[in-house]
């Protein structure tokens, strides 16, 4: 009996672990960076005023999630540390509308006028809503980054793969005809009801061990 009941609680934690672990594991929300390039966008300044801007848009799934990361496709320059990139929330007219909040580029090393996946973070994450669409938006300064045509993006994502690509000269939002080539890395946030299920999984453990000693 008491063998049992052990190898019941052994089951329990490793379906419950498995569980928390598959809704903590980090995964990409958005990525279209394996698709051949199409030509090449310069994001950047002239005598410090912005010429062009390029953003990418990706929409959330049914849950929630904590950005970790977005990944630009871009030939990197001596700049690369300086370069700006921020996520903005979406206006009605399916437009930028507002900057959320900006990230830094990472520690990584990109060789000068070679085609690399530059990273970028924000300290302490963001959390990202449920079935919301969001923009990447590249300013520059000195930023070529890489374009790919949408109509070759994995359609069996299991969120919206695109929606709407567009680029401004400043201020006003256009059409693009080409996808920025990036990817948005992020960590789900653990369902209410899958919480729930993990309780119920240890209580239905405790009831079991209860049981074990009394018998």
């Amino acid at each position: 009996m008491k063998n049992n009941i052990l190898s019941a609680l052994r089951i329990l934690a490793v379906a419950g672990g498995a569980w928390l672990g598959e809704a903590k594991a980090s995964q990409f929300i958005f990525d279209n960076t394996g698709l051949p390039v199409r030509g090449e966008a310069f994001a950047g300044l002239v005598s410090g005023i912005i010429r062009d801007r390029y953003a990418q848009s990706f929409t959330t799934g049914s849950i929630g999630y904590t950005l970790d990361s977005i990944d630009i496709k871009g030939v990197g320059n001596p700049s690369v540390a300086s370069e700006t990139v921020s996520l903005w929330s979406n206006s009605s007219q399916q437009r930028p509308s507002a900057s959320l909040i900006s990230l830094d580029a990472g520690p990584g090393v990109y060789p000068d006028g070679v085609v690399s996946l530059i990273n970028f973070t924000h300290p302490g994450g963001f959390s990202l809503a449920p079935n919301t669409k969001y923009w990447v938006v590249i300013e520059g300064p000195l930023m070529l980054v890489s374009l790919t045509s949408p109509s070759e993006t994995n359609a069996n994502m299991d969120e919206i793969p695109f929606g709407g690509n567009t680029f401004s000269s400043p201020g006003n939002w256009g059409n693009l005809d080409f996808e920025i080539a990036s990817r948005v890395s992020a960590t789900p946030i653990p369902e209410p009801a899958r919480v729930a299920s993990v309780v119920g999984l240890g209580c239905a453990g405790m009831f079991l061990l209860r049981r074990g000693r009394r018998a």
